[in-house]
């Protein structure tokens, strides 16, 4: 077991797929979780999928979350609501709630991802822009508790990511103002090294976008 053991949820995705190839290429030792391998939505999975990881852990990268978006908040339902909280913040709770204690004992780091919509309420995306800030505000909370065991959090919050998702509706245009996977990928090796003290953060990666 690598030194530098970190665990990448949503590591299927557009953006996780390319933070797993770069930390790799960094020398990490990556643990990738996908839905098919555990329901984050479901704390008792994520506690028997945490009792399972390969110990010690440096670090966790929490690339998980959805949008149900396009409709205003009057419009949204409690359906709506419950999977943004699910998707959003229920994993964020469950995965760092009992990953924590891993990271206590290597002075580890967490990086989450927020969404420009928590900083820049937009409409059409309350729900999402919500629970967003329920994750930049957990992850800003962990940072404090976790000075006490040298634990560092930081959240970075982008606008647009090029992915394939966004590109099906992205112009060429748009895509040249779009923050990369791999730029988020670099920000988050950068986070997370061993000899980073950088902690408490919240990171905006907007590109050339303005929200």
């Amino acid at each position: 077991m690598s030194d530098k053991h970190v665990l990448v949820t949503g590591a299927s995705g557009g953006l996780g797929a390319a933070v797993v190839e770069v930390l790799t290429s960094h020398g990490w030792d990556v643990t990738g979780w996908s839905h098919a391998d555990v329901d984050l939505t479901n704390d008792a999975a994520t506690l028997v999928a945490v009792e399972q990881l390969q110990k010690p852990l440096h670090a966790i990268v929490h690339l998980v979350g959805g949008i149900v978006g396009g409709q205003t908040l009057d419009a949204s339902s409690s359906v709506d609501f419950d999977m943004m909280v699910n998707l959003n913040l229920r994993t964020t709770f469950s995965v760092l709630r009992h990953a924590l204690p891993l990271l206590s004992g290597t002075r580890g780091a967490v990086v989450t991802i927020g969404a420009s919509a928590a900083v820049h309420p937009v409409s059409g995306k309350a729900l999402y822009g919500a629970t967003k800030a329920g994750v930049i505000a957990l992850t800003l909370a962990l940072a404090e508790e976790g000075k006490h065991h040298g634990v560092r959090a930081s959240c970075i919050v982008p606008h647009i990511i090029d992915t394939p998702a966004n590109r099906s509706w992205g112009s060429d245009d748009d895509r040249a103002s779009w923050v990369t996977p791999n730029e988020i990928a670099d920000a988050i090796t950068r986070l997370i090294d061993p000899s980073s003290s950088v902690t408490g953060t919240v990171i905006l990666m907007y590109g050339r976008c303005t929200p």
